[in-house]
């Protein structure tokens, strides 16, 4: 026995020690610790959840009906090992590559997904999937507004303008084909009085929900107050004269005021006394000389601080057209005494020098 010791301390003493020794043990009992965690740990049978990822889909081609986008699975193994499958990125991933249009049915096979080492797949669900692959197409649809009820008394609706008027959407030929236009969901413009801004969601079809999702337009509503017509009688005719110096230079006009049918707001109709006073009349000076002449009235909007007068819409004027009359004796006092405006008188002839010839007279 004494032999032995010294023999085995002897073989101790004279053994070589590698250098790296410390990382030797350390590697040692990190594997010893490794194969306990992963071959002495308890298997364990658990359900997943593995996505469904589809590749190299052929351009032009779209999935037009609902399939499972996760697969039920089985699988069995250590239980630190499937907890951590979500991080490893397990998928089913399935090919497109080489199909056309129609129906392709995909088999969900166990190797047909690539687990982590130490785990094995006992069950998949559902075992095969149906994918039916149509031709995509691509429109775009214009969005339509639906309204309801009516702005409030002596308002009208004159416009909805969306933003955006259209939606360019992709997807099955059997789903878009069909579709002319996008509603919106109701807007209701029950007793509006001013034009105003709003966030509207569409009205979708479930199957364009799943192309789109949950889109909003912007609706800007215009709302104006209604134009009633009327009839505005005697609105004096002016000359750029008072009626004296008219009366002084010879003029007058027949008739001297004029009716005139326009659009007028309703509130300003209300608010006015006297509707006369919301226009001016006034005939052009152009061309007026000695001699009657018939004349169109232009009929002004007079704008009075109030933003409603600019809505006034002037549709008639009768008559037409008004006489200005020329007194002759009178025209020749007021042009002798100076007081006619030289640019409406006719130019004087000039006299004919002395030694011009004398006209000669047709024999």
């Amino acid at each position: 026995m004494e032999k032995l010791v010294r023999k085995i301390s002897s073989w101790l003493v004279t053994f070589p020690v590698p250098k790296n020794w410390v990382l030797m043990l350390i590697s040692f009992f990190l594997a010893l610790f490794l194969w306990y965690f992963v071959v002495g740990e308890d298997k364990v049978d658990m359900n997943v959840t593995i996505p469904v990822e589809i590749v190299n889909m052929p351009r032009g081609l779209v999935i037009s009906n609902k399939f499972k986008k996760q697969l039920e699975v089985t699988v069995s193994g250590p239980r630190s090992l499937i907890r951590a499958m979500n991080d490893q990125y397990v998928r089913r991933t399935i090919d497109l590559s080489s199909v056309e249009p129609g129906k392709f049915e995909v088999e969900n096979r166990p190797d047909n997904m690539k687990m982590p080492r130490g785990i094995s797949i006992l069950r998949v669900q559902p075992q095969t999937l149906t994918l039916l692959l149509e031709r995509e197409l691509r429109k775009k649809l214009p969005v339509t507004p639906q309204l309801h009820g009516s702005p409030a008394k002596g308002f009208e609706l004159l416009s909805v303008t969306l933003e955006p008027m259209q939606i360019e959407v992709a997807g099955p030929e059997s789903v878009l084909g069909p579709e002319s236009e996008i509603l919106t969901n109701t807007i209701d413009i029950s007793g509006l009085d001013a034009s105003s801004l709003r966030q509207v969601t569409l009205a979708l079809k479930p199957e364009l929900v799943d192309l789109l999702g949950e889109q909003v337009v912007t609706a800007r509503i215009a709302i104006e107050e209604k134009l009633v017509e009327r009839v505005v009688p005697q609105i004096p005719v002016s000359f750029d004269l008072d009626a004296e110096e008219m009366a002084e230079s010879g003029y007058s006009l027949q008739p001297s005021s004029v009716d005139i049918r326009a659009a007028i707001p309703v509130t300003l109709i209300t608010d006015t006394e006297d509707l006369r006073t919301l226009f001016s009349a006034l005939v052009p000076r152009d061309g007026v000389g000695d001699e009657a002449l018939d004349l169109a009235p232009v009929v002004h909007v007079i704008h009075n601080g109030d933003s409603r007068t600019r809505r006034i819409e002037v549709l008639d004027v009768n008559p037409e057209r008004v006489r200005l009359v020329v007194d002759p004796a009178k025209r020749k006092k007021a042009v002798e005494a100076g007081t006619a405006d030289s640019d409406s008188a006719p130019p004087a002839a000039e006299p004919a020098p002395a030694d011009a010839p004398s006209p000669k007279t047709k024999k």
